[in-house]
């Protein structure tokens, strides 16, 4: 990319072309949150520069409406307290737009996306800290309405979304949207937070490592439910516990553990693959970047772009790099 950021946002373009917003440029007290927007060509393999955000943010959201824009949802300046103001992104004019704000300032919240007229925006943290914020999005009018709220409050949490649309919500606790009612899931994975979240070939849920609360310590388990929800198992990962890792499945049904961080704020420096049939990770070295709190984003083509995240802990900087996962 021509930026390094951390805490950004993507999202894949009607187009086939993903498009990434915002974040910061560097960790620590040195960091300020950026404005800047970046267009990846996949056909090309190449980066180009979109217009700015009206109004630079970090931990923000995007979400692709019908009419092929793309709203930026609150976010958060330097001073950690979060944005209710929201901007359009109009790909045919490159222009951004200020909206109606949000109904409650929010960074750090998750979209959600059922079909071609509807998504969720829910969890993050608000100025109270972490919320139990949900709203129903429009994508056809981007407008909002309240959802029914989680019984949780989720910040750090991932999300996904299974084949009969229920929404899965995971982090201090895992929870399902169905219809309009919120299900707690026979087993809890209380006690941590930055889990990642997805649903297998089969359609079963997968919910991996994480963050302990009390001691920040990586977590090394993989929970997986099948559809349904019943009869959870438990694996490990095969050799580091990580958290701040993204999932991404394969054509084959592998599931492939990408980035994080492990005991000791190391950076995990392998991947790991899930084999379905075995219901095993393994360890697989990688040439790629090490790096956390990055962007994944599934492109048409059933391949994935990794981009940006931290490159060291604390005071460390924002990588630009970017990949490319093939299916």
């Amino acid at each position: 990319m021509r930026a390094g950021r951390v805490g950004h946002a993507a999202v894949l373009l009607d187009d086939g072309r993903v498009l990434v917003a915002g974040g910061v440029g560097a960790l620590g007290p040195k960091g300020a949150p950026i404005a800047s927007c970046e267009i990846f060509e996949p056909s090309t393999g190449l980066w180009h520069v979109a217009t700015r955000l009206v109004q630079p943010r970090q931990d923000l959201a995007l979400a692709r409406l019908t009419d092929g824009r793309v709203l930026a949802l609150g976010g958060r300046l330097v001073d950690r307290m979060p944005l209710a103001t929201v901007e359009a992104w109009d790909p045919r004019v490159d222009r951004w737009e200020r909206l109606a704000d949000l109904p409650e300032a929010v960074y750090g919240a998750a979209v959600a996306r059922l079909d071609d007229s509807r998504a969720l925006v829910i969890g993050g943290f608000s100025s109270a800290g972490p919320s139990r914020i949900a709203w129903w999005l429009d994508l056809r009018t981007a407008a909002l309405s309240p959802a029914p709220p989680p019984h949780e409050e989720h910040g750090y949490h991932a999300i996904a979304v299974t084949p009969r649309d229920e929404v899965v919500v995971s982090g201090l606790a895992t929870e399902v949207l169905r219809g309009d009612q919120w299900l707690r899931l026979s087993r809890q994975r209380g006690g941590a937070d930055a889990v990642a979240a997805e649903v297998l070939a089969d359609g079963s849920l997968m919910v991996s490592g994480g963050r302990h609360i009390d001691n920040e310590r990586a977590r090394a388990d993989t929970t997986i439910w099948p559809p349904g929800f019943d009869e959870p198992i438990d694996i490990t990962f095969e050799r580091d516990p990580r958290w701040g890792h993204t999932l991404a499945r394969l054509h084959a049904g592998r599931i492939v553990a990408v980035g994080g961080l492990t005991d000791g704020s190391r950076f995990a420096d392998t991947w790991e693959v899930f084999e379905p049939n075995e219901r095993r990770w393994r360890a697989v070295p990688t040439l790629v970047e090490s790096r956390w709190h990055h962007v994944q984003v599934a492109l048409n083509d059933g391949s994935f772009l990794i981009a940006g995240g931290a490159r060291l802990v604390g005071a460390g900087d924002a990588s630009p790099s970017a990949s490319r996962l093939a299916a």
